[in-house]
């Protein structure tokens, strides 16, 4: 499956059928957003995060409030 403009990402392949694991780059929809964001998942003392690429975001927890809908294999990024 292939993407195109997601926040910095210019384009890039994600696989909808490996479970995402704590490090991996994902694309997720959070259950009030229109918009699916390209994230990182991160977990910290069990309880699971999206991690914004920009720093200057917060953590989103995961609360049963998010769909994963893949996993990030290759993107581009415009610097």
């Amino acid at each position: 499956m292939s993407f195109n403009r997601i926040g910095v990402v210019s384009a890039g392949t994600m696989d909808t059928g490996i479970e995402a694991q704590p490090g991996h780059l994902v694309l997720a929809k959070l259950d009030k957003e229109e918009k699916a964001t390209f994230t990182k998942l991160v977990s910290d003392a069990g309880q699971l995060y999206l991690k914004p690429l920009n720093p200057a975001y917060p953590l989103i927890p995961i609360k049963g409030n998010c769909r994963i809908i893949g996993v990030v294999k290759e993107a581009k990024m415009k610097l």
